[in-house]
Parts: structure tokens; C-alpha cells; sequence
């Protein structure tokens, strides 16, 4: 497979009035917690990521290809890796986002990789 792209964001919710190094308020942790549950929380979420392939948007294609996620809890940070494969073509999209204890974050990256054989549209 080669690498086709990625992306990385870097999302935090903080408050404008605190000091830096100050854990986070119960307001920042829910507001990331309806992130994460908006983005990677159900069969039906949506991932923080857009792409025309094959004349159709992300958004369009995902829904119907084979979805598959994990979750890895680590001391500091849980990893929720959710992935999308065209059974067609092969392309799979993985969106990877890590959710910080200790912290109103998440970071994500997003990939898409195709099969060497295969020619993108």
C-alpha cells in the first residue's frame, strides 16, 4: 500500500482566564466529551475530516463502507482508531484521535492509503 495523505489538528478547549498548567474546568471536559461522542461516539458519527474521491464527498461514501474501531488506554491519553474501507477499491480512511486525561484535548490524524495497484479518481 502506499500513503496517500495525512492531517494532523491539534484541538484544545481552554479557558482564556486561567493559568497556564491549570487542570481543566468541568465545562471544558464535557464540551470535549460531546466532541468526541459527535465524532468517533456511534456507527453513525461523523469524522472531523473531508475528501472528494470518486466524484463523491466523505460524508456520502463513508456511511456505507466497512467500519471498524479500537480503543488502547495508555496512563495518559486513550487512542480510539476508527477505520473505513471502500470494498470496491481498497482505500481505507483510519482516523486516529487521542483523548487526553488531564486535559480539554484531542488530537487527530487522519490517513488514507490505497492499494499500490490500485489508481485513484
Amino acid at each position: 500500500m502506499r500513503f496517500l495523505a495525512g492531517l494532523a489538528v491539534l484541538v484544545m478547549v481552554c479557558g482564556a482566564s486561567r493559568s497556564p498548567g491549570a487542570l481543566p474546568v468541568a465545562d471544558e471536559m464535557k464540551s470535549r466529551s460531546i466532541w468526541l461522542k459527535n465524532h468517533f461516539g456511534s456507527r453513525t458519527a461523523t469524522p472531523p475530516c473531508s475528501f472528494t474521491y470518486a466524484g463523491r464527498e466523505a460524508g456520502q461514501l463513508l456511511a456505507k463502507w466497512q467500519r471498524a474501531s479500537s480503543h488502547h488506554a495508555f496512563a495518559d491519553r486513550t487512542l480510539h482508531t476508527t477505520s473505513f474501507t471502500d470494498p470496491q477499491t481498497g482505500l481505507i480512511v483510519r482516523c486516529e484521535v487521542a483523548e487526553f486525561r488531564d486535559h480539554a484535548a484531542v488530537e487527530w490524524v487522519v490517513y488514507l492509503k490505497i492499494p499500490s495497484a490500485t489508481t485513484t479518481r
